[in-house]
């Protein structure tokens, strides 16, 4: 597969629009932040496409460079840990639920907090290998880290009541599987590529839920 700034906007554009959409059947502030996701989505794929073409650029400005990889990598590794078990929380109303949330939600937090340290340390880079973006940055993390990532930005998807949820999850466990079969060296970017697809689920799930919502503020799911 072959990705290149015109297919990060062209993601970009449908992720947005799905947001947008997603954004107009929310009925209780409790879901905003949910039906939000496919339109940030959107936008760190926008930030990949800029980089894409400040990677191809014949005259190269490395301060841009390093300016939009790190953006890039702030939603990945700093905002996404923390939304996503928030996102569900915030949804949720049984209680093993939202025990379980709460609980990846603190993870999330930490892991943040750690992610955004190692940035501020040790600024990452960006290089074009094959068809694909590679962020690098030289840091030492803990072992395991990435199990403790993945817990947190997929397994809260995983816990939601809502069916579409629970396949937005699926389909993001799926495309880190295959991400980290075949392009590993670009997990970052790639993996991020296929989430922004799979969050337009995200519009079927509200959009199925507004006329329930709308009639009864108790969530039926």
């Amino acid at each position: 597969m072959c990705f290149s700034a015109t297919a990060s906007f062209t993601v970009a554009a449908i992720a947005g629009a799905a947001g947008v959409a997603s954004l107009t059947q929310v009925t209780r502030k409790q879901d905003l932040l949910l039906a939000a996701f496919p339109l940030l989505f959107g936008a760190q794929q926008a930030v990949e496409g800029m980089l894409w073409l400040a990677l191809g650029a014949e005259i190269q400005d490395p301060a841009l460079q390093r300016q939009l990889a790190g953006l890039f990598v702030f939603f990945a590794e700093v905002f996404w840990p923390t939304a996503a078990p928030l996102a569900i929380l915030l949804t949720e109303t049984e209680r093993y639920r939202v025990w379980a949330l709460q609980t990846l939600t603190l993870m999330g937090l930490v892991t943040s907090i750690y992610l955004l340290t190692s940035i501020l340390q040790s600024p990452y880079e960006a290089t074009i290998l094959g068809h694909s973006i590679h962020y690098h940055n030289g840091y030492d993390y803990f072992p395991n880290g990435q199990i403790v990532y993945v817990l947190c930005t997929v397994l809260p998807f995983l816990l939601s009541s809502g069916r579409m949820v629970q396949l937005l999850g699926l389909t993001i466990f799926a495309g880190y599987g295959m991400t980290l079969q075949f392009y590993s060296e670009a997990l970052v970017s790639v993996w991020c590529f296929f989430a922004a697809i799979a969050s337009a689920l995200i519009y079927l799930h509200v959009a199925r839920l507004a006329p329930q919502r709308a009639q009864n503020p108790v969530p039926q799911k």
